[in-house]
């Protein structure tokens, strides 16, 4: 766990006792270390990890193709509107792909 929250990368504005930490691994097979609010819903994280890695995101316009959604690491479809850390645990993997 220390390892994973001295790698990772995430908003300087989240203060260190909000934060939650994850591996996550994009849609093209990266992983890379991530923290975010534990306030956050998954739908703000897909939001921000979108922007953050550079993915096209479509969540506005389901009729134009695959969205990004986040998998826990037993590969279930994680709630939107529910914060990451009420489904995962700390320190955990997740998956972002598209669906």
């Amino acid at each position: 766990m220390m390892r994973l929250k001295q790698q990772a990368k995430g908003p300087a504005s989240i203060s260190p006792a909000q934060r939650v930490y994850y591996n996550v691994t994009l849609p093209n097979g990266d992983t890379k270390p991530v923290y975010f609010s534990k306030e956050w819903s998954v739908g703000k994280v897909i939001d921000h990890m979108a922007a953050m890695f550079k993915l096209s995101h479509n969540c506005w316009q389901p009729q134009t193709g695959q969205r990004l959604q986040l998998l826990s690491s037993s590969e279930d479809l994680l709630d939107t509107r529910l914060t990451l850390d009420t489904q995962q645990t700390n320190g955990s993997s997740i998956r972002l792909v598209y669906q």
